[in-house]
């Protein structure tokens, strides 16, 4: 770890003070750092050194006194719980493996950073280590005679990754090539994988990306692979995420007019495709009514084209062919499949984004083609 990622570190415990609220009704008592004065108590200072530990922090509730060591992080990701969880509890191990002596009792593993969602204090509590924020949320576990638990205040602190959402938008074609294979060899292949789904990431942009999956534990990149190690939580992050800007456009009757996907097809630049919902019968037993959504980037050119291709103009939705829609997000026109006619439907990832967002009847059609693609990623 860099001296500057120390440092950041170590600040997310410069609101601990003795004699105040560690979490309600614990006070700190005591709070030893590696840089505090020395004299302060030598052989915490000293053990502190030993075991490379960030703090030692001893709490009291009424008459009863506990004691921990403690890791503090600046970053509250899932990478960053997991890394503090891992540090405290290895220091505690390792001291009571070699029967350390201290001056300070038994001694309990905890962690200490500035939001802990609901997801994390639970992920805290699975593991028995103690965790605190600095919005008021904390799990104190002492096993066999405290459990205590604070959840609900909101987060206070802006999101600190590389990329504060890499699973929206452009950044989110990263995460949605991930689901095509487990494993790749290099940056620079999963970057040229995007290109040739019809997608535009640089190699900057895919890292930042990536960095931020890697520290949502969804992904691994080492020096030989990058793996996809959650596509169970990558699938729930791109749909939680999925709430792309689009306007509703217009309403065409075909007649005699077949060849509509050529008419789109012949406009330089144009971004286009049959929507995810529009799609799904493609890959789910799925019954499609009313006319075929057509996602566009430009929805002035691509209705221009539809009209002198012969397609009019529709009033009455009900008696329509086909419907325009505008969108730039660029999940729509990404990793889409083309037919015999030339038409460009949604990949089988798309009609899941859009369908689990839906009615009651989408969502269980949703949760069928949520399966499939899980199956096709494990094979």
């Amino acid at each position: 770890m860099s001296e500057n990622a120390k440092f950041e570190d170590s600040k997310s415990l410069s609101h601990l003070k003795e004699g105040e609220t560690w979490l309600s009704p614990l006070k700190i008592q005591k709070l030893v750092t590696p840089d505090a004065d020395i004299s302060c108590n030598p052989l915490i200072f000293n053990y502190l050194q030993q075991f490379k530990a960030d703090a030692y922090l001893k709490v009291t509730w009424s008459k009863q006194t506990y004691e921990f060591i403690l890791q503090p992080k600046a970053k509250f990701t899932p990478q960053s719980i997991r890394i503090a969880i891992d540090e405290t509890r290895k220091i505690v191990d390792e001291a009571n493996k070699n029967g350390v002596e201290t001056p300070f009792g038994e001694l309990f593993p905890a962690i200490q950073v500035p939001f802990l969602s609901p997801s994390s204090l639970a992920l805290l509590e699975e593991e028995q280590i103690s965790g605190v924020d600095k919005c008021g949320n904390g799990v104190v576990i002492v096993p066999e005679r405290v459990l205590l638990l604070r959840s609900g205040a909101p987060n206070a602190y802006p999101d600190i990754r590389t990329t504060s959402n890499p699973y929206s938008k452009k950044s989110s074609l990263v995460g949605r090539t991930l689901l095509n294979s487990s494993r790749w060899e290099t940056l620079s292949e999963l970057v040229q994988s995007i290109t040739q789904l019809g997608g535009k990431v640089s190699l900057a942009q895919a890292s930042k990306a990536l960095k931020s999956i890697e520290e949502d534990l969804i992904a691994k990149k080492s020096s030989k692979v990058i793996e996809l190690i959650d596509p169970v939580g990558l699938i729930k992050k791109l749909a939680d995420k999925w709430n792309p800007d689009c306007r509703k456009g217009i309403f065409f009757k075909l007649g005699e007019q077949k060849h509509w996907a050529l008419a789109l097809a012949s406009i330089k630049n144009l971004n286009w495709a049959v929507s995810g919902e529009s799609s799904a019968t493609r890959y789910a037993s799925f019954a499609q009514t009313g006319p075929i959504r057509v996602m566009v980037d430009n929805l002035a050119a691509a209705s221009d084209a539809l009209k002198a291709s012969g397609a009019t103009p529709s009033t009455v939705p009900s008696f329509a062919d086909l419907e325009l829609w505008q969108s730039n997000d660029p999940g729509f026109y990404f990793d889409t499949r083309v037919d015999e006619e030339g038409i460009r439907w949604s990949s089988p990832l798309q009609s899941y984004l859009e369908l689990q967002a839906g009615d009651a009847r989408q969502k269980e059609v949703a949760s069928d083609l949520r399966q499939k693609l899980l199956n096709t990623i494990s094979k």
